[in-house]
């Protein structure tokens, strides 16, 4: 699409693309039909970037521009979007920090605009003009909102009523084009990941001030038709897997989350992640509706290098609640159960014992002086007794089925143990 929208510009320049244009005007027309009907179902008042799309908005009066330039600073715009034709670049925003120097740069044109501009009347305009035309729709804070054009030879335009003033400045159209960035089309995504490891996924949304975006896991996507669900959430396809949302702004994210084990299925039940081949897609939407395509990327899941707690699919962040393996049984720390439970777990050194819902008083020590686990006043069997590595009490995952009715769940292809809670608790209290 850039190659073909920057072989428009040149052949447009030049007087030779009026068939080009005739033709992807009508494919540009049923796209903007399709957008206009579309429209409604996600726009969300000042959250939308193009100026032009605020209905509040109010362009400045004539003579105006002289004392918006003169005054012009960062603090002053609220927004920048830079467009041609339906290509959108990256929009700048008053608000974000790393954008101050590009909208110091947006002033300093707009002042030589109205200082060094040369008035003439506005032309009528050509039919389709608007549909590749290279503008600049500056927002500003009070409401009120100016565009800078490209006149095709290199010149920059701002319209005053039925006059306009153009600049033939050869440096101030080069920052003008210099301001032009296209957003990356696919997000960052690394070619693989093991369960319990970060995943960093970078990309930009350039539709919209303030997002969401949601992050899925499909094994296969042959076909992608966007499905929404109960919760209101536009899945890729029904068999895709929520992993991650989460709230984001200035048309970027850069996200880092761990891979977790499990994902939030369609019907909103919790699944397992197959390791092995799979996809990663990125959807963004403001409130239930989904304003982009999304990007995909390819990536292999990979076992956990080591073990690793789940609660409610969500890898535990405490180290100190990672689970110990000995001969071939998962165990888990006390300290997690009784984080979990939201109950009072007590560890007894006089008699070595693990109590829960049980009195001290009632608990006498093993004949071995092995470690006990006791559960509403009786010792356990023999199967859930706890062990002690370094320091800690561990209990096999099924006593804690056994003492609190959670399911406890071991996978051994993604080298995880996942304790489902009806009410999750911090992992890191």
């Amino acid at each position: 699409m850039t190659r073909f929208m920057q072989t428009i510009r040149y052949e447009v320049r030049h007087g030779s693309a009026t068939w080009l244009v005739a033709r992807w005007r009508t494919v540009m027309l049923g796209a903007a039909l399709f957008a206009l009907l579309a429209l409604p179902a996600f726009v969300a008042g000042d959250d939308v970037v193009h100026a032009a799309a605020d209905a509040q908005a109010k362009q400045p009066d004539s003579g105006s521009l002289a004392t918006i330039a003169a005054d012009c600073k960062p603090g002053m715009i609220k927004q920048v979007y830079p467009s041609l034709g339906d290509n959108s670049y990256i929009p700048l925003f008053g608000a974000r920090q790393e954008d101050q120097k590009s909208i110091t740069v947006v002033c300093s044109i707009l002042q030589r605009i109205a200082t060094k501009g040369k008035a003439e009347a506005v032309p009528a305009p050509e039919v389709g003009e608007h549909n590749f035309r290279n503008q600049m729709d500056i927002q500003f804070t009070d409401g009120s909102y100016m565009t800078i054009y490209e006149i095709w030879d290199g010149k920059l335009a701002v319209d005053q009523g039925k006059q306009r003033l153009v600049l033939n400045d050869a440096k101030s159209y080069a920052e003008y084009m210099g301001l032009e960035v296209l957003p990356e089309h696919s997000a960052a995504v690394g070619n693989s990941v093991h369960f319990n490891e970060p995943l960093h996924v970078r990309g930009n949304n350039v539709a919209f001030e303030s997002f969401e975006i949601q992050i899925f896991w499909t094994t296969t996507l042959n076909n992608r038709s966007s499905v929404l669900s109960a919760k209101g959430v536009h899945f890729p396809s029904k068999s895709s897997l929520l992993l991650y949302s989460g709230a984001h702004k200035f048309g970027r994210y850069d996200v880092s989350f761990t891979m977790p084990a499990y994902g939030e299925a369609f019907d909103g039940t919790l699944q397992r992640l197959l390791p092995g081949d799979g996809v990663i897609s990125i959807e963004a939407s403001v409130g239930s509706g989904s304003i982009t395509g999304g990007s995909t990327s390819a990536i292999k899941l990979h076992p956990a290098s080591k073990g690793f707690l789940s609660v409610n699919g969500v890898p535990a962040a405490d180290p100190s609640f990672m689970p110990l393996f000995v001969g071939g049984h998962a165990l888990v720390p006390v300290r997690a159960i009784a984080a979990l439970s939201n109950e009072n777990v007590v560890w007894d050194a006089v008699t070595k014992s693990v109590l829960i819902r049980t009195k001290q008083s009632t608990v006498s020590a093993s004949s071995d002086g092995s470690p006990q686990l006791w559960i509403d006043e009786e010792k356990a069997a023999a199967e859930l007794q706890p062990i002690i590595h370094n320091g800690r009490a561990y209990v096999p995952i099924r006593a804690v089925t056994a003492a609190f009715g959670m399911p406890v769940v071991w996978d051994g292809g993604t080298r995880s143990v996942n304790v489902t809670v009806a009410s999750p608790q911090s992992s890191s209290s």
